[in-house]
């Protein structure tokens, strides 16, 4: 694996540091690991590697990093990548692109076998996925990969297909979500909740009469309100 060589000599350097009580060394070590040195002049005198994490190679770091996991004792290495809104926003468009294929070789490697014990999300908006213009589907080697199953309704889920689709919160579902709320606001709190299901019940009810709110309103919008209710 690419950066194989430096990623073992730092885990070496940090156990070292680890076992002489030299705080400075595990410093430079975590340092090392989170991708914060700038210069490899630096990483070099202070840890005696030829490379420093850094743009253009972090993605073949992650793929160290899940190997490593695994043999520690773990069956892999999950990261998830929020608001990947923030490349859509990007408006030079060979940074953008730039990203996207990043993201193409991601897909590529998790999905072809390359790469084993690496399970990846990345969470964005409906535009950041299919914006022809500025978003994933403009690239098109990506949006030939990621175009839905046209067969797919919210009755019949296809969940194998490499992007699925968050479809927002039934009532129902929305109630049990705020019951366990409610338990767990009165357990952190200390105290003896008085709440009712109707009261829930009404609680959702009002949330929703709301004008636009059927189309509009986020999980993350009720859950807010009602902690401030309770």
């Amino acid at each position: 694996l690419v950066g194989g060589y430096d990623f073992a000599r730092i885990l070496t350097m940090y156990f070292k540091g680890f076992v002489k009580d030299n705080t400075e060394l595990q410093r430079c070590a975590i340092r090392w690991l989170r991708g914060e040195y700038t210069t490899k002049t630096e990483a070099r005198s202070d840890l005696g590697v030829r490379d420093i994490i850094n743009d253009s190679n972090y993605y073949d770091y992650i793929k160290v990093f899940s190997q490593f996991v695994k043999q520690i004792g773990y069956s892999g290495l999950v990261i998830n990548l929020d608001e990947a809104i923030n490349l859509y926003k990007i408006t030079h468009p060979q940074t953008r692109d730039k990203n996207y294929e990043t993201i193409l070789k991601i897909y590529n490697d998790t999905l072809q076998g390359n790469v084993e014990g690496l399970y990846i999300t990345l969470g964005g908006t409906p535009e950041f996925l299919e914006d022809e213009r500025r978003g994933l589907f403009s690239y098109g080697a990506l949006k030939r990969r990621l175009q839905s199953n046209r067969f797919e309704t919210t009755e019949h889920r296809d969940l194998s297909q490499p992007v699925i689709t968050i479809t927002p919160l039934k009532h129902d579902e929305t109630f049990v979500l705020l019951s366990k709320i409610k338990d767990i606001h009165a357990a952190h709190h200390g105290y003896e909740t008085t709440v009712t299901e109707e009261e829930v019940m009404n609680f959702i009810r009002e949330e929703y009469s709301r004008p636009g709110a059927e189309e509009n309103l986020t999980a993350g919008e009720v859950i807010r309100n009602f902690i401030g209710a309770l």
